[in-house]
């Protein structure tokens, strides 16, 4: 999810890409409450999984990209976290996977979601794919191994890959 909807005004605005459109977007449509532009983003991205129509979600928690620099706490903080959870206990409920995104790892050191939160995935039992989000083909496995890596570590054994058109689960180890 890249579009966010202000709900008073149906404004639109990408919270993706340069933070310098971010950060004036913010300002131009959620009148630089981070925190609005945020609930927004959830309710948009829960909208979304429960219409459902697809196999995963993808940029699982993508505001705190440019989020996280508008305000450095933005992940640390109750409410967000709260926000986070419910968002990812429903991806659950509806039996969604959640693509591990590993593009930004190199340039940015962030990986979607936050390795943080990998605990969660394995907590919440959400079946989990590993992705490079590549756009070059030179970085199709940027940064593959690290999550796998990480994702071991918080106990998850298995992720999910898409075999002749269907999803099967294979184990961590013989990635």
């Amino acid at each position: 999810m890249h579009l966010v909807t202000e709900e008073q005004t149906g404004e639109m605005m990408d919270m993706d890409g340069k933070f310098e459109d971010f950060r004036e977007n913010l300002r131009l449509v959620f009148h630089d409450d981070l925190k609005c532009l945020v609930k927004a983003y959830f309710k948009a991205s829960s909208r979304m999984v429960e219409l459902g129509g697809f196999d995963f979600v993808a940029h699982l928690d993508k505001i705190s990209m440019n989020g996280s620099l508008m305000d450095s706490t933005l992940t640390e903080q109750e409410w967000y976290n709260r926000l986070l959870w419910d968002y990812m206990s429903l991806i659950a409920e509806k039996g969604v996977m959640v693509e591990v995104n590993t593009k930004a790892y190199t340039r940015k050191g962030m990986m979607f979601p936050n390795v943080k939160y990998f605990k969660w995935l394995k907590e919440l039992n959400i079946p989990v794919m590993v992705n490079s989000d590549a756009h070059l083909p030179q970085l199709i496995n940027d940064n593959r191994a690290l999550a796998f890596e990480w994702l071991r570590e918080v106990g998850i054994k298995s992720t999910m890959r898409l075999h002749q058109g269907a999803w099967v689960e294979v184990p961590i180890d013989n990635k």
